[in-house]
């Protein structure tokens, strides 16, 4: 059944597009405040905060349309790292076919209720990752982030492949991220004037003495920046820290994604630090970009 479409606003004021980053779910782990169960109510609640705040926004322009760049690690997997069976409470099975289609499936159609339009776009995560980093057997396409996207797409009765995926939520727009023979680990999208370059972030080294490796961030942005991505950008998204954060590099902006999970023992191990669960809020004009940033906590 298609969702209902939110109430019109005709108002001829230059409008906004929110954008939702949605991030490092790492649906399946098991801590001791965080489950599959615990995932699902703070997407719930992420979706309701963000109601709200864009409620707020739209008092000053309109808001008609939503972008949702899925930045990886949506999934804990199972082999990621030693021991890591033993801190899960749903297979990789579930994690991809079953429990992370449902809450996916359902926030995009919350968002639904609320925009005119939701554009999705995706990049794969490391603990999408088979075997891990180390193992080099599987397939460069085979990620079950990439899985989980795939089989969400299909759930809201969508074509998956390398296309736009025309839902029977007509007003759900969402062009995979498949690359034939690679690894789909970044994605360039535009917003009016602006391009938003996406990755999940494990492609910095840190942790340790390190810490969130801001050095790495800044020397990849201007490189990736001044060419090495063909596509030119102003903004850049990824996750995989943790953290919400921030970084401005010679006049682009970086956002460093959050995430839904708690006691997180490798943040206190490596990075010395323990963020509350939380995703980001942006919203985009057309023409001067990025204008207002929310931290959206969820706990």
């Amino acid at each position: 059944e298609a969702v209902a479409e939110p109430k019109r606003d005709k108002r001829v004021d230059d409008p906004e597009t929110a954008v939702l980053l949605v991030s490092d779910w790492q649906l399946g782990k098991k801590t001791p405040t965080y489950s599959t169960e615990v995932c699902a109510k703070r997407v719930a609640l992420f979706a309701d905060r963000i109601r709200r705040l864009v409620g707020i926004q739209r008092a000053d322009r309109p808001i008609r349309r939503a972008v949702v760049p899925l930045l990886g690690d949506l999934v804990e997997g199972e082999l990621i790292f030693p021991g890591q069976e033993h801190r899960i409470d749903a297979s990789l099975f579930r994690q991809v076919m079953l429990d992370g289609p449902e809450i996916l499936g359902g926030l995009l159609r919350s968002f639904l209720s609320e925009f005119d339009e939701v554009v999705v776009h995706d990049v794969i995560g490391n603990h999408g990752s088979l075997g891990g980093r180390g193992r080099k057997s599987y397939h460069p396409e085979s990620n079950a982030d990439a899985m989980l996207y795939h089989a969400t797409a299909l759930a809201l009765r969508g074509r998956p492949g390398n296309r736009l995926v025309h839902s029977v939520e007509s007003r759900l727009k969402w062009e995979l991220n498949y690359r034939p023979g690679e690894r789909a680990w970044h994605r360039v999208f535009a917003i009016g004037q602006h391009n938003y370059f996406m990755f999940h972030g494990d492609q910095m080294r840190g942790g340790g003495f390190a810490g969130i490796p801001f050095y790495g961030f800044m020397r990849a942005i201007n490189n990736w920046g001044g060419g090495v991505i063909k596509e030119p950008f102003r903004f850049a998204l990824c996750g995989h820290w943790h953290q919400l954060s921030s970084l401005t590099v010679n006049g682009r902006i970086l956002w460093i994604g959050g995430s839904t999970e708690s006691d997180n023992e490798w943040l206190r191990e490596e990075l010395k630090s323990q963020a509350p669960p939380g995703q980001w809020l942006l919203f985009a004009h057309d023409r001067r970009g990025v204008t207002v940033e929310h931290r959206v906590w969820l706990s």
